[in-house]
């Protein structure tokens, strides 16, 4: 992937991720993190991994889709580990270290409320991925196990 490719998959990742948009420094971190190609090299010319990837990178509904089904199903995933390493970058510069070391406001109570926010749309976001990734899922590992055999 070229560079261009790899900037807008960062600026996707990250406003799924924190809801900012990377600086520089992240941008060639994440570009370094791919040329050195040992995060992401395991499974990237697997036709999954290039879906998900592609799915999460072009909107935050379908990271979230893909965060969901990755979840559960599949968490060895090529973009489980780009999100990983972009995670891995964002907590270790400024300012966006600041996002992980801030304690969240409010109390018990909102904690809980939005406990079971999150709870109810990660629910709904599985079952939807279940319907979208499953039959592609289960196709692609048949196929990878049929051209393994010949």
């Amino acid at each position: 992937m070229n560079d261009t490719g790899l900037d807008r998959e960062c600026l996707a990742f990250s406003a799924y991720l924190i809801g900012q948009r990377p600086d520089g420094y992240v941008l060639a971190k994440y570009r370094e993190a791919h040329v050195a190609g040992e995060i992401v090299a395991l499974n990237e010319g697997r036709f999954m991994d290039r879906l998900l990837v592609g799915v999460a990178a072009a909107h935050p509904a379908g990271a979230k889709l893909v965060d969901a089904y990755t979840a559960v199903f599949y968490k060895k995933s090529v973009v489980r580990r780009k999100w990983i390493l972009l995670l891995a970058i964002f907590e270790s510069c400024a300012p966006t270290y600041k996002y992980f070391d801030n304690p969240d406001a409010g109390g018990r109570a909102r904690l809980a409320a939005l406990l079971l926010w999150q709870g109810l749309i990660f629910i709904l976001a599985f079952i939807i991925s279940i319907i979208l990734f499953m039959p592609a899922h289960l196709i692609s590992a048949v196929f990878f196990e049929w051209a393994h055999r010949t």
